[in-house]
């Protein structure tokens, strides 16, 4: 009887009930929304930081990246490279030869990082094939690939040729070729269009006297999760070799920061939310307590006992919060699926100092459907208390004075 009242008493005013539960509806969908957002952006920030070219873990001689000299190769090249095939989890993997060197243009000369690539299995890591804006990906050993913000600083155009220099490792002997401009790429990232430049692997460590060497091999796993270290197991069979392993948390941790940023930004926003509609629900109860007044001082004169109105009040709040999920999740699934239509665009956006280049998508999930709609009923239930202890206390006299 009390839940059938409580649902009348919802329905006898329908336009306000409508307005308070659109009101609070908005409020859940903004929160559900707010937290889809944030993890999309953290979704579309670690793809960023992952899938552009820095690979989800990387493997190194212990020192290089403090101290990234042309002589400190991988010790376990052959030994990595066998454990890395036998992984299941791992899905693709390449190896990288890495070195300052200087290029020179008729107009110009640049110091720049020169990466030798196996042109074949970088395809699988980063995007260097997507981003080429002119000409083509690397074929012969003579080609080279540069950024966008490189070319124009050295004031050439594609097929030009460069000369590339660069010290050989232990002897720090120059070593000199003449390159062909190949293609013209762009990460939109300010560092590697303004300073770096591929070429093929085996060209590089023969010019830096390391053939069949590399400093660096960058893995991508079926799981990105792993990348952050949650497998444990799996990092400690790659630890064995002597060599350092590090995953993308490790190599760019302001990242981890900004994410943990994120994490705090959602509880602030999620307090002021819940705050809102804890004040949307105690604004309806007390309009509806307000007008019925006499109402509730009739029933005391019946004898109806303060425990009766007390659930009476709570019902309405439980009905009006129910009534809030149901549109509060409709607007939130149109405004989802309208927004990732297309995604929204941060390109160009920088944030611990990477530059966004994949669009945001909202995320959702089951647990934001359960568990933000189960948090609401439980701030109903509180925001009624006050007004449901309220309407305890009317006497017919009081409803009386209030009527007249």
């Amino acid at each position: 009887m009390i839940i059938k009242l409580g649902l009348r008493n919802v329905l006898r005013n329908r336009r306000r009930s409508f307005l308070s539960s659109l009101a609070i509806g908005i409020g859940l969908a903004s929160l559900i929304f707010a937290d889809g957002f944030i993890i999309g952006m953290k979704e579309s920030l670690i793809k960023t930081v992952t899938e552009t070219y820095l690979g989800q873990a990387q493997i190194h001689a212990k020192g290089y990246r403090e101290r990234p000299e042309a002589e400190n190769t991988i010790k376990n090249l052959s030994i990595i490279k066998k454990k890395l095939n036998e992984l299941s989890e791992v899905k693709a993997w390449t190896t990288r030869v890495s070195s300052v060197g200087m290029i020179s243009s008729p107009n110009n000369m640049i110091n720049t990082q020169v990466i030798g690539i196996d042109k074949d299995k970088e395809k699988r890591i980063s995007k260097i094939l997507q981003v080429i804006v002119f000409g083509k990906y690397l074929e012969t050993s003579q080609d080279i690939l540069i950024g966008q913000r490189l070319a124009k600083k050295l004031d050439i155009q594609l097929g030009e040729k460069i000369v590339m220099t660069v010290a050989q490792a232990e002897s720090d002997e120059l070593s000199q070729e003449l390159f062909r401009v190949s293609g013209i790429f762009e990460f939109g990232i300010r560092e590697l269009d303004g300073a770096m430049a591929f070429i093929l692997d085996s060209k590089l460590a023969a010019m830096i006297n390391k053939k069949d060497q590399a400093h660096e091999i960058v893995i991508k796993f079926h799981d990105i999760k792993i990348g952050n270290k949650q497998n444990q197991p799996l990092w400690q069979e790659l630890q064995f070799t002597g060599d350092q392993v590090e995953s993308w948390a490790d190599l760019v941790p302001e990242i981890m920061s900004a994410l943990e940023m994120t994490d705090e930004s959602m509880g602030i926003i999620s307090g002021l939310l819940l705050i809102i509609v804890l004040l949307g629900i105690l604004n309806t109860l007390f309009m509806s307590i307000f007008e019925r007044m006499f109402e509730f001082g009739v029933l005391q004169a019946l004898g109806t006992r303060s425990s009766k109105v007390f659930q009476m009040i709570l019902a309405e709040a439980v009905w009006l919060g129910l009534f809030s999920i149901v549109i509060g999740i409709i607007v939130c699934l149109m405004v989802t699926y309208l927004v990732n239509l297309d995604g929204i665009s941060y390109a160009g956006v920088e944030m611990g100092e990477v530059t966004m280049t994949e669009p945001i998508y909202v995320v959702v999930t089951a647990k934001q459907f359960i568990y933000y709609p189960f948090l609401l009923i439980i701030f109903t239930i509180v925001a009624a208390i006050y007004p449901g202890l309220h309407a305890t206390r009317i006497t017919l006299v009081d409803a009386m004075k209030k009527s007249l």
